[in-house]
């Protein structure tokens, strides 16, 4: 594990080079609390939509004379989401590795006078800065199960489950737990990493394949568990 750069910051795990390194906060980071989080990798870029911010980190700039904390920051992109990040419902990444979709469930706006309830999707393009409505649609696909089991199912330790997806059909989930022999006071957690990856084999049926899972303790310096 990297030292501590930034403090306030936030924990990343690089799944490629199994490294645990601590980034900036985001500039948003004071009035993001209790609102829905959507992150995503998009190239060598990480995306956080927030409310109603979008910000970007981008690769760690190269080593200057100046503090490296006032040089790496997060950027707020324009314009901002039609809609705020508690309306969706799942996102997807682009082959393109620029374009991110998002799936809005029962977003509510006035049209024509009247209120207007939508599932819709959109798109983002992180390089044209564009949001692109890409229509509705109710019909979903049929559902692929696998049967094996990611994550410990004891809701009295798990303290949180993140589920990113990398592109590729690659995807890393998070737990955080309490650790063993530890009352909920701590400030220490748990964390394994599972990185995986899903395909179809020539039946059809959907394979599970692990590419990497880790585990370590990780200190929460915040009110409530992360």
């Amino acid at each position: 594990m990297n030292p501590a750069g930034f403090s306030p910051g936030i924990l990343v795990f690089d799944t490629e080079t199994i490294e645990l390194t601590v980034y900036p906060s985001p500039k948003c980071r004071s009035i993001i609390s209790g609102y829905a989080l959507v992150n995503a990798s998009v190239g060598e870029r990480l995306v956080l939509f927030a409310h109603h911010y979008l910000q970007v980190l981008g690769p760690e700039p190269p080593p200057t004379d100046a503090d490296a904390e006032s040089s790496w920051s997060w950027t707020t992109m324009e314009p901002s989401p039609p809609f705020d990040s508690s309306y969706v419902s799942g996102y997807a990444l682009h082959p393109d590795g620029r374009t991110i979709f998002m799936s809005i469930n029962n977003w509510k706006t006035v049209k024509s006078g009247h209120l207007d309830v939508r599932n819709c999707t959109f798109s983002f393009d992180t390089e044209r800065l564009e949001w692109t409505h890409r229509g509705c649609s109710n019909t979903l696909p049929a559902w692929k199960l696998c049967n094996e089991v990611l994550f410990n199912n004891d809701l009295a330790s798990n303290s949180g489950l993140t589920l990113v997806y990398m592109g590729d059909s690659r995807f890393c989930l998070v737990e955080s737990r309490l650790p063993k022999d530890r009352d909920f006071r701590t400030y220490l957690r748990a964390v394994t990493i599972t990185s995986f990856g899903l395909k179809s084999d020539k039946f059809g049926e959907l394979v599970f394949i692990v590419i990497l899972k880790d585990s370590f303790l990780a200190a929460n310096r915040g009110s409530t568990p992360s």
